[in-house]
This record gives structure tokens, sequence and C-alpha cells, in this order.
């Protein structure tokens, strides 16, 4: 019961928790009905059960775990851009790095400059 309390904690302050944990909320919305309308004893229910009971009672449960979902989400796909943006930096820390680059780039705006200015 402690780490189902520890996840009952996580939940109520918003904390990451690992993504695969939500993999049985599927099967949590089908217990939400009945344990809504269940009136027995909660100490009658199963582990699984108690727990699901518990997480109904935080307010807007279902939104809170959707938003961690969400986040959890988000905070893998920033760290796939973050490689994408790391090598953008390496490249462009390298054309101002080297001269060659910068002296080629520059002969090829002129040689724009002139095309344009030949053609109109």
């Amino acid at each position: 019961m402690a780490s189902q309390s520890r996840i009952l904690q996580a939940i109520k302050d918003y904390k990451n928790l690992n993504i695969y944990f939500f993999s049985f909320f599927p099967f949590l919305f089908l217990k939400i009905s009945f344990l809504k309308t269940y009136v027995g004893r909660i100490d009658d229910l199963g582990e699984v059960e108690q727990f699901y009971y518990h997480l109904i009672q935080l307010p807007n449960f279902d939104f809170r775990i959707e938003a961690m979902v969400l986040k959890g989400d988000f905070d893998g796909q920033i760290a796939a851009i973050k490689e994408d943006f790391k090598l953008l930096h390496r490249l462009f820390k390298l054309f101002d790095e080297t001269h060659s680059i910068k002296t080629f780039l520059r002969y090829v705006l002129h040689t724009g400059t002139f095309l344009n200015q030949v053609i109109y």
C-alpha cells in the first residue's frame, strides 16, 4: 500500500511518473463506473480496486493523468529535437569559425547579385 500512496501523492502533486505506468488506464475506466456506484465497505475491495477507488477521489484525476501523459510525451519529443538543435549549433559555429566557407558564401552572394543586375 505504501507504493500506492506514493503513486497517488505523485499524481496529486503532478510529479512526473514513468509513462509506462499509465498503460493500465484503459482498464481503469472500466473499473471507474463500478467504483462510482459501489456502496459497500472499501476494505471488502481488492487491493487494486482500493487503489482505483482512492485514485478517483483525487480532484480532476482524469485531467491530472492526461496532463502527466502529455508531459511525458512532450519531454520525449523535446529530447529528440534537442539533438537536432545541438547539431545545428555545431554547424553554425563551424561556419562562423571557418574563413573559407565565409569567403565562398560571399562569392555566391556577389555572383547572385551580379546575375540579378544583368537579368533585370
